[in-house]
This record gives C-alpha cells, sequence and structure tokens, in this order.
C-alpha cells in the first residue's frame, strides 16, 4: 500500500512567537536538511510581528510535495505548551522533533537521527548539540553512549549543564502518543519535564554522539538574564516535585534551588564547551 503524498517520514514542528527576523533561517535549515520526507508545522503562538507574511513567502516557492507538508497553525498567545500541543495532535510523521523557531539544524540532523532509529527499532533517538552566536559555532555538547536512561533523568533535573538539548530528539509517534502532550500548566521547563516522560516511557533509546541541533546563544543583558532565572527557577521547582517523592523531593527542591542560581553564573561568565 502506497504511502499518501501528503504524509511524512518525520514531522518537524517549529513553535514561535514574534520570531520573523529568525523564523526563515529556522525553516530554511529543515528544507536543506539532507534528509527531504519531512512534513514541517509552525505552530504561531499569537505573534503580532510579520511571521505570518515570512511564513507565506517561504511556502510560496516551494513546490506541490513539499507544499502539501507545509503547515501553519496560530492560535491565541497562550505559551509554547499549548501552541506545541496544537499542532502535535495533527502531526502524521512517523516520528517527530521539535525545532525552536531561533535555532537551526545541522544538515544532516534529520538523516542521522531517523537511520539510527530505523536501524536499531528505538522509540527515541538522543543526540548532542553545537551552539552558536548566529555566524560561528562556539562550543559543542557532546552525549556520553553509554548513559542509561535514569542517569539522564537525574541530570535532566539536578545537574547545572543539561545532559542534551531537548530538541535533539527524535520520538517516534508510538511514543508519543503513549506519553501525551506537554503540560500547559508549565510556561518554563516542559521541554524538561516532557523528556522525562519520554525517557521513562520509551522502550528503546539509543544516543547519538555527534551534534544534531545548533542552540543560537544571545548576549543578554544581565537584568533580563536574572529575571529570566528567576522565572525558571520556579518552574524548575515544579518539574522536581512531580519527578520526585518523599525526602528526595525535599533534598531536590533545595538542591535544584542552587543549581539554578549556578546556572546563573555559568551563563554569565561562560558557553558550552566540549
Amino acid at each position: 500500500m502506497r504511502k499518501r503524498p501528503d504524509i511524512a517520514r518525520i514531522t518537524v514542528i517549529i513553535p514561535t512567537y514574534n520570531m520573523a527576523a529568525l523564523l526563515a533561517e529556522a525553516v530554511e535549515s529543515v528544507l536543506a536538511n539532507s534528509f527531504s520526507d519531512v512534513e514541517l508545522m509552525i505552530a504561531d503562538d499569537g505573534s503580532t510581528d510579520n511571521t505570518f507574511s515570512t511564513i507565506r513567502q517561504i511556502r510560496a516557492r516551494l513546490d506541490n510535495d513539499r507544499r502539501s507538508k507545509f503547515h501553519y497553525l496560530k492560535i491565541r498567545h497562550q505559551g509554547k505548551s499549548v501552541a506545541i500541543n496544537r499542532v502535535l495532535s495533527r502531526a502524521r510523521g512517523d516520528f517527530i522533533t521539535i525545532l525552536d523557531a531561533d535555532d537551526k539544524l545541522p544538515v544532516h540532523s534529520l538523516r542521522t537521527r531517523y537511520e539510527r532509529a530505523t536501524e536499531t527499532g528505538a522509540e527515541l533517538v538522543l543526540g548532542g548539540f553545537s551552539t552558536f552566536d548566529g555566524h560561528r559555532i562556539l562550543g559543542y555538547r557532546s552525549l556520553t553512549p553509554n548513559k542509561n536512561r535514569e542517569r539522564l533523568i537525574k541530570e535532566l533535573l539536578f545537574n547545572i549543564k543539561s545532559p542534551f538539548h531537548q530538541n535533539s530528539m527524535l520520538v517516534s509517534k508510538a511514543l508519543m502518543e503513549r506519553v501525551g502532550f506537554y503540560d500547559e500548566n508549565l510556561l518554563r521547563a516542559q521541554d524538561k519535564d516532557y523528556a522525562i516522560r519520554l525517557l521513562r516511557e520509551a522502550n528503546t533509546v539509543e544516543i547519538i554522539d555527534k551534534p544534531v541541533y545548533l542552540y543560537r546563544r544571545y548576549e543578554r543583558g544581565y537584568t533580563n538574564r536574572l529575571r529570566n532565572r528567576l522565572r525558571t527557577i520556579y518552574y524548575k521547582w515544579k518539574v522536581i516535585d512531580k519527578h520526585t517523592s518523599g525526602c528526595r523531593r525535599i533534598m531536590g527542591l533545595a538542591w535544584g534551588s542552587l543549581v539554578e542560581v549556578g546556572k546563573m553564573g555559568y551563563e554569565f561568565f561562560s558557553i558550552y564547551k566540549n
């Protein structure tokens, strides 16, 4: 039985909010990937900039096959989790991944993850990531191939440096259907929460020790960084509370606070390095 032409092997979801200036780069990085059997879904969380016209211009120059797999949905501004969930329920790819609107994919990102998943039968594939400033690569975060999932979960909750970027995941649709949607009560740290739920539910996890994601770093002012970090601490507490219990929860909340303070200093004075 032939696969319908509007159904792809991979669905890439790009949540966006007033990111028109960078969104085109993210979309182009998907279109330029060496793996082309892709459904691309833009989840617009109520943008008030020229996001729609940017998407319309890109879509207009696509051929019929790619245009049939290029979707745009705009909703009322309710947060990233809500935006992702609205298109996640419509995704038709065999595998699904998320790309933030200000980030990019390396040219072989999708092929590398898809081939590993199909060769091994893995429901969840994780990869390393590089950071860039828009012009050059700043650093690379590797992912140790022999780490077990409980260790990864612990590091997601309590380490200053996350063991992997949550958007470096490639997730089978079957796994996502079992895990369900993003937690819409989390305005931050929702990707960390979702990664933990996927790790706990996945039958098989594969790790790729090479960069499959490009994460953009900004030079923000200290006041802005401090405000964002304080907001993150609150939602990080909620994630720790959700995934721990008893004495471990109490200790985790205290340690999580110290970690976020440490991360604040790390962000001010360092970059992601090997």
